[in-house]
């Protein structure tokens, strides 16, 4: 099968995340819920900071401080999570976190003033072009999907743009409010880099989830269906089946120790998660002194092993691994932008590539590390529009 590898872009940390929970009949969540409680203050005047805006990254748990800068957030998981505190004219703080923890989670939280220059915006040649880099800006952040074009930033005029060597460099001034009419979500966006060159985006953020208000119950199932597409296929759910296959595998291989030959030799299909959720794997190669790249399917079970916590697994390989999606077809959008509009591609097919000897994530589909993983193809087209929050189940009802 071939494919134009056109576009790619170096995943943000967690999702794209990247975006972005597993469905329930893959793997069983923790039902118990952790809380995590904070008092923020001003590190220089040791004064509370109230109504500080406190979020697990990429979820929809967080709370806003009260007036004595104390927060408290509930009903979290067990896992990693990346805990956010946000205030105008202080930095950013950020912390990870493991759950359960040996302790209560009570934190006090020391911030930093930040002056912010608020520039004066004149009508010129210099507002045309923050205009155009706004454009490019979206484009490259948001995407060029159907839900992409349901989505706009309320609050774009706290970005800033330079282009350096045809690079687009932004920065924000205060988190973004996105609004996703296509998913139904309004998203909070910390954006801590972004650089976007004509054919590689790489830039990383730190988002939370709360949902819209629907008009009608129509909206309601038009959205439930949007998300479930959107989670299909993505590298998320393909992360997620990859480490379910490997907890069943290593499941039966304890029952039978004898199948691990047969695996091998790729016998043992019927124990294949990814092949029943519509996930093909090929590992890409090109032979020494050979200018063409050849494809072989391989056992994705090869790909996981355990980590050193319960939720964690790793992926290791080295190379590139060609994963195609063979439930659902390619955007017209997207083969539009491959100039591929008269043509039909009934497979998503994306590139994955690990830029360390190892990644860890875990089994709703997270990993951690930023800009571990570059992807390629389908999954390279995709941004922020078709993010969806940890909490997302496509076997649950909608959220």
């Amino acid at each position: 099968m071939g494919i134009s590898l056109k576009w790619s872009v170096f995943l943000f940390s967690g999702f794209l995340v990247a975006n972005l929970a597993p469905a329930a009949h893959l793997h069983a969540q923790n039902t118990a819920g952790y809380s995590i409680r904070g008092r923020v203050f001003d590190a220089q005047t040791g004064q509370p900071v109230p109504h500080a805006n406190a979020f697990l990254a990429h979820s929809m748990l967080g709370d806003a401080g009260d007036e004595q800068g104390i927060f408290q957030i509930n009903n979290i998981p067990a896992g990693q999570h990346e805990l956010i505190v946000s205030v105008l004219g202080y930095e950013l703080y950020k912390k990870t976190l493991r759950l359960p923890a040996a302790t209560p989670v009570i934190l006090t939280v020391a911030l930093t003033p930040r002056i912010i220059p608020f520039p004066e915006i004149e009508i010129s040649a210099d507002t045309r072009e923050w205009r155009k880099n706004l454009r490019r800006f979206s484009e490259q952040l948001i995407g060029t999907s159907r839900n992409a074009r349901m989505t706009e930033i309320e609050n774009a005029y706290c970005l800033d743009f330079r282009v350096n060597n045809d690079t687009l460099i932004a920065t924000a001034s205060e988190p973004l409010r996105i609004i996703n009419r296509g998913l139904g979500y309004k998203i909070y966006y910390v954006l801590e880099s972004f650089r976007a060159s004509r054919t590689t985006a790489r830039f990383s953020g730190l988002p939370r989830f709360d949902t819209l208000a629907a008009n009608s119950s129509q909206q309601l199932r038009t959205w439930k269906e949007r998300r479930k597409q959107a989670y299909q296929g993505s590298l998320r759910h393909f992360l997620t089946v990859l480490c379910a296959n490997f907890d069943s595998v290593t499941t039966v291989l304890k029952r039978d120790p004898t199948l691990a030959a047969r695996l091998q030799r790729g016998e043992a299909s019927s124990i294949n998660l990814l092949s029943r959720e519509g996930f093909v794997v090929y590992r890409l190669e090109r032979p020494v002194g050979s200018p063409q790249t050849i494809r072989r399917q391989i056992d994705p079970y090869s790909l996981i092993r355990s980590g050193t916590h319960p939720e964690d697994r790793v992926l290791t390989y080295r190379g590139s691994l060609q994963v195609v999606y063979n439930r659902g077809a390619e955007q017209p959008e997207y083969l539009a932008y491959l100039r591929l509009g008269r043509w039909t591609r009934p497979y998503q097919t994306s590139l994955i590539e690990a830029l360390q000897d190892s990644v860890t994530i875990d089994v709703r589909g997270r990993y951690f590390d930023t800009f571990a993983l570059h992807t390629k193809g389908y999954w390279g087209w995709q941004r922020l529009a078709e993010m969806l929050p940890f909490e997302y189940s496509s076997a649950g009802p909608a959220n």
